[in-house]
């Protein structure tokens, strides 16, 4: 699995939790340095937590806490090049393999 395709499959994941904004590709590329809790993107605590368990669900991978303490889950870019390196060899090397699941994440 290239960055392209693990980007592609973040965007979808983020659409899904950014459901009440029109999120545009051009967006999400466009801030993908940018923090997540900042004002590009404004995500809050039940946010990310939503992106933070999706990720791993869906890439079959466990942060560890000290990628949350040195701020590597902070950016698009960050997420993407720990999913990189925590996926095992087998996924890296295969096209995508996963399907997002059709959660939603709507607050009441």
């Amino acid at each position: 699995m290239k960055k392209d395709e693990i980007r592609d499959l973040l965007f979808t994941i983020v659409q899904k939790i950014l459901f009440d904004t029109l999120l545009t590709k051009k967006y999400y590329e466009s801030g993908m340095d940018y923090d997540l809790t900042g004002k590009y993107w404004n995500f809050d605590s039940v946010q990310l937590t939503y992106l933070f368990c999706e990720i791993e669900k869906v890439f079959h991978i466990q942060f560890a806490s000290q990628n949350l303490i040195h701020y590597r889950f902070i950016t698009i870019n960050k997420i993407v090049n720990q999913i990189v390196s925590l996926m095992p060899t087998s996924i890296k090397n295969k096209e995508v393999p996963y399907e997002i699941p059709q959660t939603s994440y709507e607050r009441a």
